[in-house]
């Protein structure tokens, strides 16, 4: 990837509008406090900016996630990419171009936020299910040897939704991402995520 393209890539927490990603903040904040899991929490008793800022940051960097880079892993569920892309895909060192029109691809992992006060008590770990959706459009990819290597220009269209305990927290309509003109893929195989 050049180095334009990491300098505009930006994760999940700064995408958000900060009105949105203060809701997914109160949320685990009452989350974290109720419940089981809530009573060390009120143990210890913290002040109420301590917690703000503990959850503030662990909040953004659970939500540091790259709509880019989950598009990059989520290839692997194309039929057509998955195909040269696969155990049986050919490695004679030409490239393949896969052309696709539009097609919605979908992500979804759980980031674990962990509450901390100071370097040694952790307080509560909460699981918080992160899906996107990300609808592209005019892509040529470009496939040599069974590994993405460039993405011609277009544009993906990404949709996020988050939940805390079960519950939908946001559901949010992302800045469309306008792909750079060549895009070098810098993930490897083990990194591909299960697209759901």
């Amino acid at each position: 990837m050049n180095n334009e393209a990491s300098e505009e890539q930006k994760g999940l927490s700064s995408e958000l509008p900060e009105a949105r990603l203060k809701e997914v903040i109160e949320a685990v904040g009452l989350a974290m406090t109720k419940g089981d899991g809530g009573v060390s929490l009120k143990a210890i008793d913290p002040d109420g900016s301590t917690l703000k800022v503990a959850l503030e940051k662990a909040v953004n960097d659970a939500l540091a996630i790259s709509p880019l880079e989950e598009l990059m892993k989520a290839w692997k569920g194309l039929r057509q990419v998955a195909d040269l892309i696969g155990a049986k895909g050919p490695e004679d060192r030409k490239p393949r171009h896969v052309t696709i029109a539009s097609h919605t691809l979908k992500a979804s992992f759980t980031p674990n936020i962990v509450i901390e006060l100071g370097k040694l008590v952790k307080i509560r770990k909460l699981p918080v299910p992160v899906a996107f959706n990300l609808k592209i459009e005019g892509l040529i990819i470009t496939v040599v040897d069974r590994r993405i290597v460039a993405i011609a220009a277009g544009r993906a269209k990404p949709t996020v939704t988050v939940k805390v305990e079960g519950v939908t927290i946001l559901k949010e309509t992302l800045p469309t991402i306008d792909l750079p003109l060549e895009m070098k893929s810098q993930v490897d195989d083990e990194q591909v995520a299960e697209v759901g």
